[in-house]
């Protein structure tokens, strides 16, 4: 069997050395190690994974169940839930919209979350409060009805102050009648 001769290690040094070159050039780093041309930094304002500019639900605050856009199904109103003026009572169609919010809570047992309750501006502001309250609780009633733990959701009312339309319309007056969720921190 016959040994082919080994470099020598002067030899060996060079190729080493064009190695490491070359791999900082591949790396985008010159012989001296400085950085050409760095990645921009994408700013991830909620911290949920998804950046800024992809984000459009740039306030959630937990990623379970997120989606690839940023959007939770623990943040924002809860589409179908809708009450009658003075109604507080969760009707059945109301019910089925609630319960892929039950279906979600139930998967993610970690996550807990607001229940946001509010109205239009018909009579008087103590009123729409309160109302807002039994609204708020009807929700959570029936979470709780449905297996999810009564220490996984707090209850909030607003009455009238926040609302997503103007009262001026019978249409923007059934819009601020409405319950939104958030996820709130552990």
């Amino acid at each position: 069997m016959k040994c082919a001769s080994l470099p020598s290690a002067s030899t060996l040094l060079l190729l080493v050395g064009a190695l490491v070159l070359v791999g900082c050039n591949a790396l985008g780093r010159d012989s001296e190690s400085a950085l050409v041309d760095p990645l921009p930094v994408q700013e991830d304002a909620d911290q949920d994974g998804v950046a800024n500019v992809d984000d459009n639900c740039p306030d959630t605050i937990s990623t379970a169940g997120l989606s690839a856009d940023g959007c939770s199904p623990f943040f924002g109103p809860l589409e179908g839930v809708e009450f009658r003026p003075g109604g507080a009572q969760l009707g059945r169609e109301a019910r089925k919209a609630v319960d892929p919010l039950v279906a979600n809570l139930l998967a993610y047992p970690e996550v807990r979350i607001q229940i946001q309750g509010h109205t239009d501006n018909r009579g008087p502001a103590a009123e729409n409060l309160e109302l807002s309250k039994r609204r708020v609780m009807s929700v959570v009633r029936y979470l709780v009805s449905s297996g999810v733990a009564p220490d996984r959701i707090e209850p909030i009312a607003y009455g009238e102050r926040f609302p997503v339309a103007k009262n001026a319309t019978p249409e923007g007056r059934a819009a601020n009648r409405r319950i939104e969720i958030r996820a709130v921190a552990p």
